[in-house]
């Protein structure tokens, strides 16, 4: 039993038991007793109705938000998507320059190190 059905039970139980007490505690004849009876059987199977209504209600309103939800979160991600794909498109040149300049630095790293290296070779002259 889901939440929604358990919280109805529990308000016919309610008005059923707050109803009886009702009924049992009060010193009123027979024919009293009976008229009150039909107005109160009435207020409640009219509440009931109320309720059966609002629940009604809320549960379309429940399935609506999460539909709305569902494709908030599907164009979210969507949106992402193409975010991403647009920047990775936008990168691409970039990434070629920071390549492009990696290896110069490399290969002026190397030069350097054969420059440093053929300087330390060669004989000082003091």
């Amino acid at each position: 039993m889901n939440k929604g059905n358990s919280l109805l039970l529990g308000l016919i139980v309610g008005g059923v038991i707050g109803g009886l007490s009702i009924l049992l505690t009060t010193p009123k004849s027979g024919a009293a007793l009976r008229t009150e009876l039909k107005g109160t059987s009435r207020e409640l199977s009219d509440r009931l109705q109320n309720i059966k209504a609002e629940t009604k209600d809320f549960i379309h309103l429940l399935e609506k938000s999460t539909k709305e939800g569902e494709e908030t979160v599907k164009d979210f991600a969507e949106d992402v998507q193409k975010s991403i794909s647009i920047w990775k498109k936008e990168m691409v040149p970039h990434q070629v320059n920071i390549q492009r300049e990696l290896k110069e630095i490399e290969q002026t790293m190397l030069l350097l190190e054969e420059a440093t290296s053929q300087g330390r070779s060669k004989p000082t002259t003091s």
